[in-house]
């Protein structure tokens, strides 16, 4: 608000977090109180490398800067040059490349979520991991041009729900590229309630690995479940057969139903001889998820046909369904 007249140099190095019992006076995350002060800049490193060179560059930049660093990494390993180097403050760090989902992870949180790549990778599901490293500035255009290519959302973040980093994080992203999302955005954050002491409880307070690869798999099969729910709606199902590449579904008033009904704006095959809806994955998909069955494997493909069967149990009950073939 000088013209760039003035300078406060001035770094104060906090620690922040929850996870390892140091009940709720010392356990708070709240970096997204200091991102919302314009001017004050905030890092949250997730490793040792990053937490030297941002922290370097936050000395050598003249404005004031709150550097977060989690208390629960404060003893991990990794290789940092002994020579001065320095990371760009507000420049994120793409650690691993994907197609179906962006997981955007803040401080601790980055950990969690590379230890959750295997599980998603054995259910098809290929995410792709943001740390953004600085929060003020935040590098939105890396978050954009992800959520542009895979369409998918999913933000975590240690900061209380209300007001938190993540929610603007995702409301940014739903004002910016709305066109792109195939699913809503979606925030994983503790619950809006002080850290618990009990060690017991402050596990369960944090998003965990379970709650993670739940969540992805949410977004990853939302067309699916919206376009089946859709449909039931509709129609009076007497049977659902869940297979690979196809589900079909048996109605009691085919009559009602035009041979060209579209909804959803997917084309529906209508098999006259047998009245049986017929919809082939492919075009249930075919701007969200055709490229998933022509790049996925058999595994893949087993998967997502698994959850449809099971969503398909739920509406109709377990007797109704037929076995995946």
């Amino acid at each position: 608000m000088y013209g760039d007249q003035g300078a406060t140099p001035l770094v104060i190095r906090t620690m922040i977090g929850a996870g390892i019992g140091c009940g709720p006076q010392h356990s708070q995350s709240p970096y997204s109180i200091f991102a919302n002060i314009p001017g004050l800049k905030v890092v949250t490193p997730s490793n040792p490398y990053d937490a030297k060179g941002l922290l370097i560059s936050s000395i050598r930049d003249n404005d004031p800067v709150i550097f977060c660093e989690h208390k629960a990494l404060l003893g991990i390993d990794g290789e940092v040059p002994d020579e001065s180097y320095e990371v760009p403050l507000g420049k994120g760090k793409i650690l691993k490349e994907g197609d179906d989902i962006s997981i955007v992870a803040i401080g601790q949180m980055v950990g969690v979520v590379q230890n959750c790549i295997k599980s998603l990778e054995e259910k098809g599901i290929s995410a792709e991991i943001i740390d953004p490293r600085s929060l003020s500035p935040f590098d939105d255009e890396m978050v954009y041009d992800s959520v542009e290519k895979t369409g998918r959302l999913l933000v975590l973040d240690e900061s209380n729900p209300v007001c938190s980093f993540g929610s603007w994080i995702t409301s940014m992203v739903s004002e910016e590229v709305f066109s792109s999302l195939k699913a809503p955005t979606k925030v994983l954050t503790p619950p809006h309630c002080p850290v618990p002491a009990a060690p017991n409880l402050e596990a369960a307070y944090l998003p965990d690995m379970d709650t993670i690869i739940s969540a992805s798999e949410n977004l990853k099969n939302y067309n699916t479940f919206i376009f089946l729910n859709d449909l039931i709606s509709k129609i009076d199902i007497t049977d659902i057969k869940v297979m690979p590449k196809k589900v079909i579904i048996k109605i009691k008033n085919y009559n009602d139903i035009a041979s060209s009904e579209n909804i959803l704006g997917k084309e529906i095959l209508i098999d006259k001889t047998n009245k049986d809806i017929e919809f082939e994955l492919a075009k249930l998909y075919k701007e969200a998820e055709s490229e998933m069955y022509n790049q996925a494997d058999e595994k893949a493909k087993e998967i997502l046909a698994s959850s449809m069967q099971r969503f398909a149990s739920e509406v109709v009950g377990e007797s109704s369904v037929s076995s995946i073939e």
